[in-house]
């Protein structure tokens, strides 16, 4: 087990009886924090360093470097630069892909693709790579580890000057996240479902395998934005599970409230650069403010902040500076909407979940002291679960018995994770391909009878469903259903009377079903006699048996004229 410290290294006031209910809370809680450990992702870097700009630029650098790393310097074909050196190679770059101790580049020379570390450093890898080029050749948002891009900006350059030669070594990191591909909705049976998750990493490290996404654990460098816009749990944090974080605020609150705390509130930051900002307004904050680092301010999502509030903060607050890279704060910004929704439908306020948008010191303390009272809510008493859409659930079903709210749902913004499937009956033939493909068993049969039966708890809004359908006749409409009991209950969506095989009266279609089928094939020479398409109405049994029965009348490899 590991601790989390970072709350109690704050220089929190503790004046008043807020405050110092506060120290208690978070020395008996947050201070003790205990988080399951989680596997590390070993680097190993031997200093063969990559050069990639400009000759000039390219050979300042490496001279300053000095004997501290072994670099190579990529440039142009046409750079004449340091005639003769060996460490210069001359040639178009084609690919550069990789993370700290294993980037490998591939270059153009004529119309040959080669290997350049196999041809220059005698590896088959680069372990660093200084990218000078005033647009970097890696897009990512965050870079991987190792790759050192300038922009062309001189502050850039010194910081990574100054880095480079410390980057020797073995270096290991955290595996932030775990992934159950057996409920995710990324696809299935060649058709393209959710892809939240490769949208949404900034480190470019998810990718589509088909049916499922695989993540590249030495890309992934824990941004957390996948976890919070995955709307079945598949992805999920791992250092620290929301479970665990979950259970440190919730004592903590308890604390806080047994010794005369009113009205806490939760600030959501990341760590590193980002919490520079909070350490030096944190004397000054409120003292009903319980400030939580986090590893990414991505990592949580509405299945966090929702528990939090039930488990009896007045409000949740993120702390989401311009550094941010942007896929992390669209995520989030999404997500705190669709939240914020399901709040004010249970007669709640938005308010009560806040994006802290700002860009000092002095703004972020005057947007913590300027916030209206929210009067906490009595304390939730039910066991927390580990299933991201029960916890979401739990969470609701709590706050709507303290909400004024009277609606039965609420429409959600487009790309939310919950919401029905709605059928157009009169096109729908029950084919049941909607059912085959759904990952997450909200759509159903109806056992002997043509139904599809709908749970709207299940549904994660991937759009299988309609993107199966082959009389495209399935829409989604994203909203949060609030009665548990509906939302858990199968629906009827549609049902028609059953088509009985003509031999022997089993039922086995619709009616709709049979005249489709009969539509699509009436122009097919198989079909064409009236024992052939009399066979169509039958199940698949008496088809046999009527073949056999025709003998030499079936003939499906021979075609006439």
């Amino acid at each position: 087990m590991t601790e989390m410290p970072a709350t109690a290294q704050l220089r929190l006031s503790r004046e008043e009886v807020d405050g110092k209910a506060r120290k208690l809370a978070i020395d008996g809680a947050l201070a003790q924090l205990q988080v399951q450990p989680t596997s590390l992702i070993e680097f190993r870097s031997t200093g063969r360093l990559l050069i990639l700009g400009e000759g000039e630029a390219a050979l300042a650098a490496a001279q300053r470097l000095g004997d501290a790393l072994q670099p190579i310097l990529l440039l142009a074909p046409d750079d004449a630069s340091a005639a003769g050196d060996p460490r210069i190679a001359r040639a178009a770059l084609h690919e550069l892909t990789g993370h700290l101790g294993h980037f490998e580049v591939r270059v153009m020379r004529g119309n040959e693709v080669l290997n350049l570390s196999t041809y220059m450093a005698h590896a088959d890898h680069f372990d660093l790579v200084l990218d000078l080029n005033p647009i970097p050749v890696l897009p990512h948002e965050i870079p991987p580890l190792g790759y050192y891009a300038t922009s062309g900006e001189e502050e850039r350059l010194e910081a990574a000057l100054a880095e480079l030669p410390q980057m020797v070594g073995e270096f290991e990191k955290p595996k932030f996240f775990n992934y159950d591909s057996s409920i995710c909705a990324h696809g299935r049976m060649g058709k393209a479902g959710c892809s939240r998750c490769i949208d949404a990493c900034p480190t470019l490290a998810i990718r589509s395998l088909g049916e499922r996404v695989e993540v590249d654990p030495n890309l992934c460098q824990g941004g957390g934005s996948c976890v919070s816009t995955c709307p079945s749990g598949a992805m999920s944090y791992a250092y620290p599970a929301v479970t665990d974080l979950l259970a440190g605020l919730r004592e903590a609150l308890d604390i806080y409230r047994d010794h005369g705390g009113t009205e806490p509130r939760i600030l959501f930051y990341g760590a590193e650069s980002f919490a520079e900002c909070v350490h030096a307004v944190a004397p000054d904050m409120p003292e009903n403010i319980f400030p939580v680092e986090l590893e990414e301010i991505g990592s949580l999502g509405m299945d966090a902040w929702l528990s939090a509030i039930a488990y009896g903060a007045s409000q949740v607050q993120l702390f989401v500076p311009p550094a941010l890279p942007l896929s992390v704060r669209q995520t989030l910004v999404s997500q705190i909407a669709f939240a914020r929704s399901i709040l004010e439908g249970m007669g709640h306020s938005a308010e009560r979940l806040q994006i802290l948008d700002v860009t000092t010191n002095k703004a972020l303390l005057a947007s913590l002291q300027s916030q209206p009272p929210f009067s906490a809510l009595p304390a939730a008493s039910y066991r927390l679960t580990t299933n991201k859409r029960h916890m979401v659930r739990d969470a609701v079903d709590y706050l709507t018995g303290l909400g004024t709210g009277t609606a039965a749902f609420i429409a959600l913004p487009e790309g939310a994770p919950f919401g029905q499937v709605l059928v157009e009956q009169q096109l729908c033939t029950l084919c049941n391909a909607c059912v085959a493909i759904c990952p997450a068993g909200a759509l159903a049969a109806g056992g002997d009878m043509p139904r599809l039966l709908f749970t709207e708890a299940n549904c994660v809004q991937c759009g299988l469903c309609a993107s199966a359908c082959p009389e495209s006749v399935i829409r989604l409409e994203p909203r949060f259903l609030y009665s548990r009991e509906q939302a858990t209950t199968p629906r009827l969506l549609h049902e028609e009377e059953p088509f009985n095989c003509v031999r022997c009266g089993k039922p086995f279609a619709t009616g709709k079903m049979m005249e489709a089928v009969r539509t699509r094939l009436a122009g097919h020479w198989m079909f064409q006699d009236e024992a052939a398409q009399r066979r169509l109405q039958m199940c698949d049994e008496c088809r046999v048996i009527d073949m056999f029965e025709q003998g030499d009348g079936f003939q499906p490899h021979h075609r006439p004229g």
